[in-house]
């Protein structure tokens, strides 16, 4: 039983080194990506292991304008409202103002109103997420990240009051 347990965390720290490596300090180096959350469990105790898991997917195409300068953590978008594409288009409009946007997809859960929730463990990410807020004065709120999010620097939720 215990080599079973100390075969799972050597492989969920196997999984966590590879990504780590790839992505240092949890910023996306190429173009957009999607993620998952995998947790492994141990029947021992409490002990769990979330490491995100990404795919490519197309770039957005570069453009020969210059773009005003914006900090490059990470933003994933969650479309926490019924509006079609919200998601989509306001990574198009972050994107456009300089933002480093990774990815976005549906969201489904009780939040309060529309928020920047940012990493706390790197303290250049509430500045980002305040920064980001200063450009789109919808996002109500930036407020630490919660353990469900996805593992990126700045997870933004779109609720139904963000004014698209």
């Amino acid at each position: 039983m215990i080599g079973v347990v100390l075969f799972a965390v050597g492989v969920a720290a196997g999984i966590v080194a590879v990504f780590a490596a790839r992505n240092p300090h949890g910023r996306q180096v190429n173009g957009s990506a999607s993620v998952s959350v995998t947790t492994v469990t141990m029947e021992s105790g409490s002990t769990r292991f979330s490491t995100p898991s990404s795919s490519s997917s197309s770039r957005p195409s570069s453009s020969s304008k210059s773009r005003p300068s914006r900090p490059q953590a990470a933003i994933y978008i969650l479309n926490n409202t019924t509006q079609p594409n919200l998601g989509t288009t306001t990574a198009a409009k972050f994107r456009a103002k300089g933002w480093h946007v990774v990815g976005s997809e549906n969201y489904s859960n009780n939040i309060i109103s529309s928020a920047a929730y940012y990493d706390p463990s790197d303290p250049a990410n509430l500045a980002a997420a305040q920064k980001l807020q200063a450009d789109f004065p919808g996002i109500q709120r930036v407020v630490p990240r919660f353990p469900e999010l996805p593992q990126y620097p700045i997870v933004v939720i779109l609720n139904p009051d963000y004014p698209g």
